[in-house]
This record gives C-alpha cells, structure tokens and sequence, in this order.
C-alpha cells in the first residue's frame, strides 16, 4: 500500500466553504489513498484525525460573537477571542439602528454672549457661560452692548493731550472693561486720548468706531465723543447733551470756529456706538442708537479740515465749566 505526505485539498475547500480562512496554514494528511485499493483502516483514521487537529486549531484562533449583536451597535473585544455589542460614550455618542456620532451637549445655552463668564476644559470645550445674551433680534437687546466686538480698549494704548486753555485737571483711567477719560476746566476747552494709525498714518478709506457713554457729570451741560486727527487737528464727534455733534478742534483752541448738532436724539443713558467713516473724498458721521444700525447724520469733504493723511483716532471731552468723565467700552480704527 502507498503512503504519501500530500496537501489534502478536498477537505480545506471544505474547510474554505464553513468559513475557515484561506490564509490559515495547509493541513497535510500523511496517507494518499488510491482507487481501486483497499484502504487500510488505520491510514483512513489516521487522515481524520489530522483533519480534526486542523479544524480544532482554527477553531481555537477563531473570534466568536456571544449572543446577538445589537444593530447599529459598535464591536467591542470583551476578551482576546471575543466580541460584544457596545456604543460610545463621553464627548460623543451613537444612536441604535446608526453609526453617525453624535458630539456630547456642553450643557451651555447656544448664543452670543456679551461681556462673559465662561469656564473652558481640558479640550477647550466653552462648558459654562454667563453674561448678557442675545439671539440676534432687538434693538434693545444691542443697545447697551455692541454686535460689532469692538476691541476693549487699554489706557497704555493712549496718548492723553489737552487744548492750552484746559489746565492740568484731566487724564485716562481704566474702568472695568475699557478705559475713563475726565476733566474739569473752567471754558470751552477739550481734552483727549488718542491712539496712532499703525504704520504712521494713512491717505486711504478709515474708519474709526466707539462705544461710549458718559458717565459722570457735575452739571447739565457736556460734550463728549470719538476723534479722527491728521497730528495737528482733531474732528470730534458724538454728544453733546441732547443731540448728535460735531466739532472741529485743534491742540491750541478747543472750537477752531465751527461745530454742527445733528438734530435731538435725547440724553445718552447707555453707551452708544458713534462712527467716523472716511471714504474716498467724504468723511461721514454716523450713530447706530439700536447698537448694529449705523445712520448717516452729517458728512463734510475729507480735507476742508483735516489733511488728506490720518494719523490719530480716540475719544474726547469738552467739559466748558463742569468735571466731566466718559467711559470707552470698545474702539477700533481701520
């Protein structure tokens, strides 16, 4: 009888069929049995049995599944050769019946928050918030605080000057979150603070854009406002009591012979954003009273005061015979 070491490849396409892998190692039986002989009873056991070991050995490297799986469940190794049915948890979660995660709520409300508290983890995530919020609708909901995120302005960033005829009696303090310029005089003086024009100046479109409010006053009478200047003159535009105002100021005299009122729009009770545009020939002033509407009130050409390169923004106050202080929430030049 012949006795041959072969592959025995009827059994692994078996083998193949109920789902053992291809690349598992051949199983080789030791005998060859060929028709027309008779098989020897110990060669045929002995082939099955070598079969056995293979199916038994890839039985144990084989991963089962316990139980029934949960549909949209995720694969999880509950030890080396098994896998259960689990779901993620933490920063995101799955829905069953779906594998599309889903990014763990924070608990914070959603919504721009102005002047916040908020307290930030490890990854970032804003996890509390609290401050004044709005969904972007009302005017009264941007009238005390602004839509446009104004830089808080630092009193580092300014230089604090004064007309000849102020005195001595007025500087730039920090106030919460911006900064407080004051004075007393006994006339029609101002005094201000004034930041540069990066890169020296410019003979382009600017913009200069304040959120100010005054906020102490010995008597009826004030004056304050933002400032665009050319390094010798100043336009100063803002309030002076009930109306809208602008006035034309240079380092020597408070009133360079003309200021204009744009109508009564009642006493400034909480900051309001005043703007000074600058564009191509015509500088223009502008309120926006609901805080994110911005109205033309007066405008006058880019030059009939100040020369064609500008080179300061920032606030001012012309006290004429009272202490006066306003506050700057947020300014921006560009």
């Amino acid at each position: 009888m012949l006795y041959n070491r072969v592959t025995f490849l009827p059994i692994l396409a078996l083998l193949a069929v109920i789902g053992i892998q291809p690349a598992l190692a051949d199983c080789t039986v030791p005998h060859v049995l060929a028709n027309g002989q008779i098989a020897d009873a110990s060669a045929v056991m002995e082939n099955f049995n070598t079969v056995a070991n293979c199916v038994n050995g890839v039985d144990a490297q084989a991963v089962t599944t316990p139980g029934s799986a949960t549909p949209g469940g995720v694969a999880v190794f509950s030890s080396p050769k098994s896998i259960t049915s689990g779901t993620l948890t933490g920063d995101v979660s799955t829905a069953n019946g779906s594998l599309t995660t889903t990014l763990a709520p924070t608990g914070v409300t959603a919504g721009t928050y102005i002047n916040p508290t908020i307290s930030i983890d490890s990854k970032g995530r804003i996890t509390a918030a609290s401050g004044d919020s709005t969904s972007g609708g009302s005017s009264s909901t941007f009238n005390y605080f602004n839509a446009y995120n104004l830089p808080i302005p630092a009193v580092d960033n300014f230089t604090v000057s004064a007309d000849s005829s102020f005195g001595s009696n007025y500087g730039l303090q920090p106030a919460g979150l911006g900064v407080s310029l004051y004075g007393r005089n006994g006339g029609f003086s101002f005094a201000w603070a004034d930041q540069a024009v990066a890169g020296g100046g410019t003979t382009g479109d600017f913009a200069v854009t304040g959120l100010i409010k005054l906020a102490a006053l010995s008597n009826g009478n004030y004056a304050i406002g933002i400032t665009l200047g050319d390094g010798t003159r100043r336009i100063t535009w803002g309030f002076r009591n009930t109306q809208t105002w602008m006035s034309h100021n240079s380092g020597t005299n408070g009133n360079d012979g003309f200021w204009s009122y744009g109508g009564d729009v009642g006493a400034i009770s909480s900051p309001t954003l005043f703007r000074i545009r600058k564009t191509g020939g015509t500088i223009y002033f502008e309120v926006a009273l609901d805080g994110k509407n911005f109205d033309v009130i007066s405008s006058e050409s880019a030059t009939a005061y100040l020369s064609a390169n500008i080179t300061t923004y920032g606030i001012g106050i012309l006290p004429n015979g009272t202490y006066q202080r306003i506050v700057c929430y947020g300014l921006q030049g560009g």
